[in-house]
């Protein structure tokens, strides 16, 4: 279930503001170091946090309030369908293939 946060989100979003909301620490000592400053409330910032591979959907989850949040899932649904669409064939043989190596390691202790 969904719940509403009526923090106001600071601008710059700092790792100290982060830090209430049970952030990871060791993403928080990154994100530290990455933005010492914080990560202002621009395409440039929030762009580059995407790239150093922060995840912008926790925050989100974590952070946004709900017309945001709903905003923010109807904004990036299309693309999160197509990578689903796009990586299911390779999920499915990693599996397969896990499976495969699974079972040869487990008949390997069985000599």
């Amino acid at each position: 279930m969904k719940e509403n946060k009526p923090v106001p989100i600071p601008n710059p979003v700092t790792a100290d503001w982060l830090g209430q909301f049970h952030s990871c620490p060791s993403e928080l000592r990154r994100f530290r170091k990455e933005f010492p400053f914080g990560v202002r409330h621009t395409k440039a910032d929030i762009t580059k946090a995407a790239r150093k591979k922060f995840d912008l959907d926790w925050f989100a989850a974590s952070c946004l309030p709900l017309p945001a949040l709903d905003a923010y899932e109807k904004a990036r649904a299309p693309a999160l369908d197509a990578y689903k669409k796009a990586s299911a064939p390779a999920w499915d043989a990693y599996k397969k293939a896990s499976a495969s190596a699974l079972y040869n390691a487990l008949k390997g202790l069985r000599r």
